[in-house]
């Protein structure tokens, strides 16, 4: 598989932020009164799709947005904290210098995005921030259009269930990443083309 576009997710694919999520996520269930994150519940959770996630945390569709806002605010707060995963900067380098049109689509801001990635942000041609956190079909769409390409012509590469639904609905492959949130096993058995294990990975099986 050469794709001519990568549509990259950001937090759990190319930023290490899980770690960060969870202590932000207590801190908002807190003030918003909502079920908080259990540790021991975790790799349960990584093969539930985002209705069961939702559910299980208590939060209602209406709340999806407030919830998100907040988090994305203390993002931006403690932006310091989150790195890009070892790897992917060169990833990102190679995949560019081998003429792949890359793009992010994600719920983060654009500004969180770009402090992060620091100079990798040149890499890509497309950033769509902003995304609802079960709406980023809508983000895929615009990338495509932007573009110029064809769904056949792109890859989505994301760790959540909800990226990989996504990309379904935007009839784009999608393959996932196994230091993600998700359960490999699950992005498997929901129709992933491909799990890659490393970000060289990625650059061995998208370039060769």
């Amino acid at each position: 598989m050469r794709p001519r576009l990568v549509i990259f997710d950001f937090d759990g694919t190319l930023a290490d932020s899980f770690g960060w999520f969870l202590r932000a996520y207590d801190e908002v269930a807190e003030a918003l009164g909502l079920r908080r994150i259990v540790a021991e519940e975790v790799p349960a959770l990584r093969s539930e799709p985002p209705s069961a996630l939702l559910r299980h945390f208590g939060v209602p569709a209406w709340r999806v947005p407030q919830l998100a806002l907040r988090l994305r605010r203390l993002q931006a707060r403690d932006i310091a904290q989150i790195r890009l995963f070892e790897g992917i900067g060169a990833m990102l380098g190679d995949l560019a210098a081998r003429g792949t049109m890359l793009a992010i689509v994600t719920s983060n801001d654009s500004p969180n995005v770009r402090t992060v990635l620091g100079g990798h942000a040149a890499h890509f041609a497309h950033l769509a921030c902003g995304a609802a956190v079960l709406g980023k079909r809508t983000k895929l769409c615009q990338v495509l259009r932007a573009s110029g390409m064809l769904p056949g012509d792109a890859l989505c590469v994301g760790d959540e269930l909800r990226d990989l639904d996504a990309a379904q609905e935007a009839g784009i492959p999608f393959a996932g990443v196994s230091w993600g949130f998700a359960d490999p096993a699950a992005l498997h058995a929901r129709g992933a083309a491909m799990v890659f294990s490393s970000p060289a990975d990625i650059l061995d099986r998208l370039a060769a």
